[in-house]
């Protein structure tokens, strides 16, 4: 995000009222001085239809959708902000909203969290998607009814995770620059795996701990290692022992993030299995996730050895 951010693309759903998501681009649009483009996604009827505020939207469906957009309309106008509605007719969301994305040019998307997902059964399955694969930064926002705080024009506590992959390096960046942008401060978290082994004595599990306890301090101080030195005083790192998405939950919540940032790689086929770190904080955070699709993004940080060369010594050499 070292551009400016100038067209911002708001996925809404007029079956329902205004929404946390249309709240916090609103806000983002008049901080940055940026147009808003109104996406209403729905299921394939007729050729997509682009309008300026003001015409007829053509919307389908019922008079009530097309007044409550129609409202939304307005109200972004009220507060200075040029305003556009478009309509994206297709059975797959991720990929017709990041097509949307591509023809406004848009450089920021946002979307609610459980966009798409039945009443009864709330997933972000879009949501996460689209982080995945869209063409620029995806801010996906919560409910409002579970947001922790009120949306405003920067963010002024922001978590990034940091798994030392290019994904990752990419997120600190945007991270940074947000930072940089709102006079803001963050926080550089990673997690640290660890499966407590089998000790048979006291002086055993001693050195278990001793041994854990380096090996935290090493990580860190290769953590702090990788922030940028023009903004070093401020980022903190953190190294967090645990699951990785709890870690990145816990973060947040202790320090009272108003953001959190994750660099997102191509899937790959076993999260259907398996789910991943990006889906889990997701669907559990109560707080906006800045997701930014990193192509090849699983790859490992410049100057790292190959995964399955790290071992034991590797890291205690650290």
């Amino acid at each position: 995000m070292r551009k400016a951010v100038r067209r911002i693309l708001v996925v809404v759903d007029p079956a329902k009222s205004r929404d946390a998501a249309f709240d916090r681009a609103l806000a983002l649009a008049r901080g940055w001085n940026a147009g808003l483009y109104l996406l209403h996604a729905c299921p394939p009827r007729r050729a997509s239809h682009v309008s300026t505020a003001g015409e007829d939207l053509e919307l389908g469906g019922s008079e009530g959708a097309r007044s409550r957009l129609s409202a939304l309309v307005r109200s972004a106008e009220g507060e200075g902000v040029q305003v556009r509605a478009v309509t994206a007719e297709g059975l797959d969301r991720a990929r017709d909203i990041a097509a949307h994305a591509h023809l406004v040019m848009a450089d920021l998307i946002v979307i609610p969290r459980d966009f798409g997902s039945s009443r009864l059964w709330r997933v972000p399955r879009v949501a996460a998607s689209l982080g995945r694969s869209a063409p620029v930064p995806v801010l996906i926002v919560p409910p409002q009814r579970t947001a922790i705080h009120p949306p405003g024009p920067t963010f002024k506590k922001i978590v990034v995770a940091v798994d030392f992959t290019v994904a990752s390096a990419v997120a600190l960046r945007a991270a940074t620059d947000l930072i940089a942008q709102g006079d803001g401060r963050g926080t550089v978290v990673h997690a640290l795996p660890y499966a407590s082994p089998m000790v048979f004595s006291g002086s055993e599990a001693f050195r278990e701990i001793e041994y854990l306890r380096g090996h935290t301090v090493q990580v860190e101080a290769r953590l702090r290692g990788t922030l940028p030195a023009t903004a070093r005083h401020l980022l903190k790192a953190r190294v967090v022992i645990g699951e990785a998405s709890q870690a990145i939950l816990d973060v947040a919540a202790e320090v009272d993030a108003d953001l959190v940032v994750m660099g997102v790689p191509s899937r790959d086929g076993g999260e259907l299995l398996f789910g991943s770190t990006f889906r889990r904080v997701v669907s559990q955070s109560l707080r906006p996730i800045l997701a930014v699709p990193v192509v090849a993004g699983g790859y490992r940080w410049a100057g790292d050895l190959p995964a399955h060369l790290v071992n034991e010594s590797d890291l205690r050499a650290a």
